[in-house]
């Protein structure tokens, strides 16, 4: 039931109250891996990220094969700016489940911010792959190929991303680099 009503504050937007609740879930049984999850999420949207770290540490301890958690802890590490423990975390999630397209959206963000926009292309279009409905890999594979010099391929996955989540492409932050660049004007 605690963990119904953090899901339920979440969704109408209240982080603090749905902390609350997991905290209490946690403290009648500490070993709940979706939980700990969820909390550690809340706790990088709220950019507390060792208190992040240490819930999705927690969550491998119960669920020593959680792809989310490693996946979870390769983002955290690559917005700390330690790539190479966010490299270990992506390899070692995509060794315990290569069908986790969030793992490949990490390496995607991971190339990207290494400039390396290929790379992360391929890692894109490998998640839309495994997950049809990311708006983030649509829109990101999007920027690479556009970076890239390949308007047609940018302008694909650009339109795709707009048809998974109209809404999305008006509160992302890099549609700044869209509006500005002349290449998508037509």
């Amino acid at each position: 039931a605690l963990n119904t009503a953090a899901l339920c504050e979440t969704k109408m937007g209240n982080r603090k109250a749905a902390e609350q609740y997991y905290l209490r879930s946690l403290a009648a049984d500490p070993r709940q891996h979706f939980a700990l999850v969820q909390l550690g999420r809340l706790q990088l949207g709220e950019r507390q990220m060792d208190r992040a770290r240490a819930s999705f540490l927690g969550a491998l301890e119960v669920v020593p094969g959680s792809v989310e958690a490693m996946s979870l802890l390769g983002y955290l590490s690559l917005i700390n700016g330690s790539p190479e423990d966010a490299r270990a975390w992506f390899d070692r999630a995509i060794e315990e489940d290569p069908g986790y397209a969030q793992s490949h959206i990490g390496y995607g963000d991971l190339y990207a911010a290494e400039q390396r926009y290929q790379e992360a292309k391929e890692s894109y279009a490998r998640a839309v792959e495994l997950e049809p409905r990311s708006f983030h890999a649509w829109f990101n594979g999007g920027l690479c190929a556009l970076r890239l010099g390949e308007v047609e391929t940018a302008e694909r996955y650009l339109i795709r991303a707009a048809e998974v989540d109209p809404n999305a492409l008006l509160r992302n932050e890099n549609v700044r680099a869209l509006q500005a660049d002349p290449r998508l004007a037509r």
